[in-house]
């Protein structure tokens, strides 16, 4: 799984239970996380709902705004960077907070089309939503394929052991003993939602 990195491992392994929620009468969906107490953030839910076109393509996202605890936000970093005075040539370095790459950009709301209404941009921007909005779509199809089927047959006895889910360290792990009466974790029927992210 690309889209998981080092830093998100720790966090992953708290994950209790995975659902994913279709819109009645609608292709909208929400996947919702729910988390065990963790060093990271003060939420125990996440969420991220799309918005479709169609089946297969997503419009917009709306996500939970992820509360992270005091230094503990793995979506950024700091980077020091050199700039050089054009009028004195005198050079000094400056510490910058950047966007990072994190497996919790999944629960970002992310909406191009309000962007592109925005007028001031080449497009550059809008592009960039656009990739991430289909990278994140991806990630979706990927948990309701994948993880809660898996989740699903492991209960119901047709899977054993505890390899998990590949990419995903620790999903699983803890919440064997909370889900006897799960009925949650059960995907909706699938809706052909194209193909999984190579």
């Amino acid at each position: 799984a690309q889209d998981i990195f080092e830093a998100d491992h720790p966090i992953l392994k708290k994950i209790k239970k995975i659902e994913n929620v279709s819109e009645e009468g609608t292709n909208n969906f929400e996947i919702i996380f729910h988390f065990y107490p963790n060093d990271y953030f003060e939420n125990d839910v996440l969420k991220v709902k799309f918005f479709m076109i169609d089946e297969n393509e997503p419009e917009r996202t709306e996500g939970t705004e992820i509360k992270w605890k005091e230094g503990k936000d793995i979506t950024k970093k700091t980077i020091q960077k050199k700039q050089k005075n054009k009028k004195t040539g005198k050079t000094r370095t400056v510490t910058k907070t950047v966007d990072a790459e994190s497996f919790f950009n999944f629960f970002k709301t992310i909406n191009p089309q309000a962007e592109a209404g925005d007028g001031e941009e080449e497009g550059g921007e809008e592009d960039e939503l656009l990739e991430r909005l289909q990278i994140n779509f991806d990630i979706a199809a990927t948990i309701q394929e994948e993880i809660i089927s898996y989740h699903l047959e492991y209960y119901l006895g047709l899977r054993t052991g505890d390899e998990g889910f590949e990419g995903m360290p620790g999903i699983g792990e803890e919440d064997e003993e909370d889900d006897d009466d799960d009925e949650d974790d059960k995907p909706a029927k699938p809706k052909g939602k194209g193909a999984k992210p190579s």
